[in-house]
């Protein structure tokens, strides 16, 4: 029997804080406790957008298309608009973390160039798959495990990067922004468990969710162990 949307949200949010990479990930926590260098922030931007940021506004559009009603497709367009730089003022999320990779000392072309990391490409492959191949749902909330790690996430990291690494707080609008467009109140990853609400409501919906989710997850803790073995000594 399936559960109730709230016992199910419940459910999938007890999953992301449980392996929760953007705090509990050794990477992560060396981030946070001012353990690395600069070279290593570096790394960590290139395979960044290498494996998901860089993954093209292209290759979430299938969403769009898969999205079961109107309202379903209104939140994906924002989600593109926002993503992708197409809406308002705003640069593209992409922009963001160049702007970051800028104050590291790193060139837009150098980032783009950069080599992934067998995890990177394993990440990237299974986001491109999900896209292309899941149910709406299933690409959805693959997405969601992610930025329901943002804001508090990303909060630590920009607090350190700023107090520990002395990257001045203009250059870390990727982490800012994220806290902001990934919040649970009016951001993306609300809109996501509003989603939930209304099209994860059967047994085999909920099944396929939580599925994707715990793949989600474990893809993205991968792609940071790939980041921490290539930073480690």
């Amino acid at each position: 029997m399936a559960l109730t949307a709230e016992a199910f949200i419940d459910r999938l949010q007890g999953e992301i804080r449980a392996r929760h990479a953007n705090l509990d990930h050794p990477f992560a926590k060396r981030l946070i406790e001012g353990k690395l260098t600069k070279e290593h922030l570096r790394a960590w931007v290139c395979q960044r957008y290498k494996g998901i940021t860089g993954i093209g506004m292209q290759n979430v559009a299938p969403l769009f298309i898969k999205a079961p009603d109107e309202g379903a497709r209104r939140h994906i367009w924002e989600l593109l608009g926002d993503e992708g730089g197409y809406a308002g003022e705003e640069p593209s999320h992409s922009e963001w973390l160049f702007t970051f990779g800028e104050a590291l000392g790193l060139g837009r072309e150098e980032i783009e160039r950069a080599e992934p990391l067998p995890e990177t490409i394993a990440v990237r492959n299974f986001f491109l798959n999900k896209m292309h191949m899941g149910t709406f749902m299933e690409g959805l909330m693959s997405m969601v495990a992610v930025e329901h790690q943002n804001p508090d996430g990303f909060a630590s990291w920009a607090n350190s990067l700023q107090e520990r690494y002395g990257v001045r707080k203009e250059d870390l609008v990727f982490f800012l922004g994220h806290v902001e467009a990934d919040s649970e109140e009016s951001g993306h990853s609300g809109e996501g468990w509003e989603m939930v609400r209304l099209y994860a409501n059967t047994d085999e919906a909920q099944e396929k969710v939580l599925g994707a989710v715990r793949e989600s997850l474990a893809m993205y803790w991968l792609f940071m162990d790939g980041i921490n073995r290539a930073t480690e000594g």
